[in-house]
This record gives C-alpha cells, structure tokens and sequence, in this order.
C-alpha cells in the first residue's frame, strides 16, 4: 500500500486531469500488484527448477538411471511411464509378448538402480503422479 502512494507521489506530475485521480491511482496499484506478482510467480519457477531442489535431484537420478540400462529395458519403461502405455500396448508395438514386457518392467525395477522416489508400483501401474513429481510430463 505505501509503494503506491509513493510511487504516486513519484509521478504526481503525470496527472493532467485532477478529476481522474482515483483512476490513476487504482491503475498504479494495479500496475504494481501485477508486477509483484511477476516476481513472485519467477522466484517460485526459479526455486522449482533450481538444480538443489528435490524434485530435479530426482529427475535426473532417475535420468541416469534410465541411460544406464539394457536397450529392450529402456524402451519399455519409456513406453510405460512417459507414454502411458499399459503392457499389452507395449508388446503390440514392440513385438514383444505381454509376459516379456512384464518380466522386463520387473527387472528394470529389481535390477537396475533407480531412485526410491520411482517404485514398482509406479512402473508396473503407470503412475502419473509419481512422474509430475519428477518433473516428467504424463501423456
């Protein structure tokens, strides 16, 4: 409230009509409320992206993760978490049987070293909460 009558003050001179001063100073105020919501909104994006914060410690742990494994394991789970696909829509696509995609999503949990934040329910049911978490977009 004071940065308004302040920067009221500041730009009293820009007033041409006395008549219009309620006007001009709601449009002050709005200016300013619209600009502290700016930076209230890019300091907020800024903390989110940060490279300490949580949440993108653990995209790029389960990142890592990913690049580290087999060929045939990799695209299953990319199939599965980020595309959405439910396992006989994998095995449709790829060739492979229902059980295979199943046996390959369990040993991309069990043999692989992903996070804590990505369990086997997530990989085996496709959560997409668990990936927004991540900062993943679920399809």
């Amino acid at each position: 409230m004071q940065d308004v009558f302040l920067r009221a003050m500041q730009q009293l001179s820009s007033l041409r009509e006395p008549a219009a001063f309620g006007g001009w100073l709601a449009a002050i105020a709005r200016r300013l409320a619209v600009d502290l919501h700016r930076k209230y909104q890019a300091a907020r994006t800024a903390q989110a992206a940060a490279p300490g914060s949580r949440q993108s410690r653990d995209a790029f742990e389960v990142l890592d993760a990913m690049r580290s494994l087999p060929q045939a394991y990799r695209e299953t789970l990319i199939l599965r978490l980020v595309e959405g696909m439910t396992g006989p829509e994998i095995a449709a696509r790829t060739g492979l049987t229902p059980e295979s995609v199943r046996v390959n999503l369990c040993r991309v949990f069990t043999a692989s070293k992903l996070p804590s934040c990505v369990t086997s329910r997530d990989i085996l049911r496709g959560n997409p909460a668990a990936m927004e978490a991540l900062g993943m977009r679920w399809i």
